[in-house]
C-alpha cells in the first residue's frame, strides 16, 4: 500500500493484542503519541529508532518520544546507530517499507511524501532473524542515557551555529565487524580532532586518523562535547556491552582478558588479547569515568562498575 499509511498502521496497533514492535530511524513525538493512544497496556511495546544528535537538532527526530514511552506500561526503547530499516509488527502482521514515523511519511500532513509500506507475515524466518539481529546490536534507553543526549544536543546547539547533516546517513560507522580502538592514549583523539597534530608523535598520527574515521562528527566542538559524543558512541558498540555484562561484578585483569579470548575465538579475531584489553580499558577509564573503574589488588588490575 501507498496511500493512508497512517492509518493503516494505526489499525494495526488497535487490533494488537500481545505484542508490537515499531523500528524507525525517524520518529516524531507527535506520531508517537498518537500511536500510543490506540495501543493497549496490556500489549508489550518495543521501539527501535536511532538517536543522531545533528538530526535531533535539525528536528528530524525527537528525543521526548522516551518522556512518553516512561508513561506507558509495557513499553521499551532502543537505539541501533546504523539503522534505516521502517518495520512495523503488530502481533503476526508486518508493514515494511519506506515510511518514518513522522506525520509527513504517514500521510497525515497536506504536502506528505511518497511513501510505501508492504504486508507481510511474521512467519517468515527471514523477519525473525531480522528482529533478533536487530536487538542484539542495540542498546536500551535509560533516564541517563536519555540526559546525556539532552546535554549532548544543547552543547551542540550553543556551539554548532549551521549543521548541515545528511539525512539517513548514520552517525556512527556500521558495526559489521567487531569495534576495537587502536590508539592507545585514548586523550590523544581530541588532539587530532582538533588539528593538534604537531603534539602528537607519528605514530599516534597514523592512528589517530584511523580512528577518527569510524566517527562523522561535526567540526569545532569543544573537549567536553567531544568526549561526551565518544562517550554515547562506546556504550552502543557490542564490544563494551558484552563486556559491562560480564563485569557486574568486579574483574581481574586476567579474567577479563579470558573473555576476550573466549570471545574473540568465537568471532574469528586474531588481536594481541592483552594489549587490546589494556587500550578498551584506558578508553573507557578515560571517556566513562563515571561508569568504570579501576584498582590495583594484590599486583593485579581490577576493573569494574560504578554502580549508582
Amino acid at each position: 500500500m501507498y496511500k493512508n499509511l497512517g492509518d493503516s498502521l494505526i489499525q494495526s496497533c488497535v487490533v494488537a493484542k500481545s505484542s508490537i514492535i515499531l523500528v524507525a530511524p525517524f520518529i516524531k513525538e507527535g506520531v508517537m503519541n498518537r500511536l500510543l493512544e490506540v495501543i493497549s497496556s496490556n500489549v508489550s511495546l518495543t521501539i527501535v529508532t536511532r538517536w543522531i544528535p545533528e538530526e535531533i537538532l535539525a528536528g528530524v527526530n525527537d528525543l521526548e518520544v522516551w518522556e512518553l514511552l516512561k508513561n506507558h506500561p509495557q513499553s521499551s526503547l532502543y537505539l541501533r546507530q546504523n539503522l534505516h530499516a521502517k518495520y512495523y509488527r503488530c502481533d503476526e502482521s508486518c508493514l515494511i517499507g519506506s515510511a518514518n514515523l513522522t506525520a509527513q511519511a504517514l500521510g497525515w500532513k497536506h504536502f506528505s511524501n511518497l511513501e510505501i509500506l508492504l504486508q507481510k507475515s511474521f512467519q517468515d524466518e527471514s523477519l525473525q532473524a531480522f528482529e533478533a539481529d536487530l536487538l542484539i546490536g542495540s542498546i536500551q534507553v535509560n533516564e541517563t542515557i536519555y540526559l546525556e543526549y539532552i546535554e549532548l544536543v544543547k552543547l551542540l546547539s550553543k556551539e554548532i551555529e549551521n549543521i548541515s547533516i545528511q539525512l539517513e546517513e548514520p552517525f556512527f560507522y556500521s558495526e559489521q565487524k567487531l569495534w576495537l580502538p587502536i590508539l592507545r592514549n585514548p586523550e590523544e583523539l581530541y588532539l587530532a580532532y582538533s588539528d593538534q597534530w604537531n603534539r602528537l608523535t607519528t605514530v599516534a598520527r597514523d592512528l589517530a586518523k584511523k580512528e577518527l574515521s569510524n566517527f562523522k562528527i561535526v567540526q569545532g566542538l569543544s573537549q567536553d562535547t567531544f568526549n561526551l559524543y565518544i562517550s554515547l558512541f562506546l556504550k552502543q558498540t557490542k564490544i563494551v556491552q558484552e563486556i559491562d555484562q560480564f563485569i557486574e561484578v568486579p574483574r581481574r585483569f586476567g579474567e577479563v582478558k579470558k573473555f576476550l579470548d573466549n570471545l574473540f575465538v568465537k568471532k574469528n579475531i586474531d588481536v594481541d588479547i592483552a594489549h587490546t584489553w589494556q587500550t578498551l580499558m584506558r578508553w573507557l577509564l578515560y571517556f566513562l569515568p563515571n561508569r568504570y573503574s579501576c584498582k590495583v589488588f594484590n599486583y593485579s588490575e581490577i576493573f569494574y562498575r560504578i554502580q549508582k
